[in-house]
C-alpha cells in the first residue's frame, strides 16, 4: 500500500441525490462509499479514495456534477461538504486481519 494513504471525501446528500452522487463517486475511482444518517442533519455520503488520485481534481469533478444538479432544478448542498486526507494504513471499516493469520492459525 502507497504510504499516501486514502483522501475521504464528505458530502450532505438528500435521498432523491444519493444513488447518482454514490454512482458519480464509484466511477471516479473510490475505493469505498458509506452513506450515513445523521440525527438533525440528513445523511452524509462518505467515500474514500486512493492516495495516489489528486484531491483538487476530485472536488473539481464532484462540484461540476453538484452545478449540473442545480441547473436541473435540483438543491444539492452548497457547502456542506469537505475532503481530507487520511494517512492511516487502512480504509474505515475495511476488514482487518486476524493477527498470526498467515502462519496457519498456530
Amino acid at each position: 500500500m502507497s504510504s499516501s494513504g486514502f483522501w475521504e471525501l464528505a458530502v450532505g446528500v438528500s435521498a432523491d441525490l444519493s444513488e447518482g452522487l454514490t454512482n458519480l463517486v464509484w466511477e471516479l475511482g473510490a475505493l469505498g462509499v458509506v452513506e450515513e444518517e445523521q440525527p438533525g442533519q440528513g445523511a452524509r455520503l462518505r467515500a474514500f479514495f486512493p492516495g495516489t488520485i489528486f484531491a483538487s481534481a476530485l472536488e473539481a469533478q464532484v462540484r461540476a456534477y453538484l452545478d449540473g444538479l442545480r441547473e436541473l432544478g435540483f438543491e444539492p448542498p452548497t457547502d456542506a461538504w469537505s475532503r481530507s486526507p487520511m494517512r492511516t494504513g487502512r480504509m474505515p471499516g475495511a476488514p482487518i486481519s486476524p493477527r498470526g493469520s498467515s502462519d496457519g492459525g498456530s
